[in-house]
């Protein structure tokens, strides 16, 4: 078990008045979802990998690696943001709104 630290400020929130938490946990900065990072597999979760990156495996390849290589995307359920962590779960996500 592990917990994370964000910096989005409804989870900035949470943390300040409820403590820590006891499950792997973001929250929707837009509209306050829980995604529970923990499910396996975890059904908000998505995992994306340039062309670039990905034209650098060949032949026989450790799916670790791969999956080493990918950027993690949490879309809301609720209002179909995108959080794609580009530098990983460390550093900030970027928000993508849906048309």
């Amino acid at each position: 078990m592990f917990f994370i630290k964000t910096k989005f400020p409804m989870e900035d929130y949470f943390y300040q008045n409820y403590g820590e938490i006891d499950v792997p946990n973001k929250i929707c900065d837009t509209c306050g979802y829980w995604f529970r990072l923990g499910e396996i597999p975890c059904g908000d979760q998505w995992l994306i990998i340039s062309d670039e990156t990905y034209d650098q495996f060949s032949g026989d390849v450790d799916a670790e690696k791969i999956y080493q290589a990918m950027q993690i995307v949490l879309k809301c359920p609720n209002c179909g943001y995108l959080w794609v962590f580009w530098e990983g779960f460390d550093k900030p996500a970027s928000a993508y709104k849906p048309d």
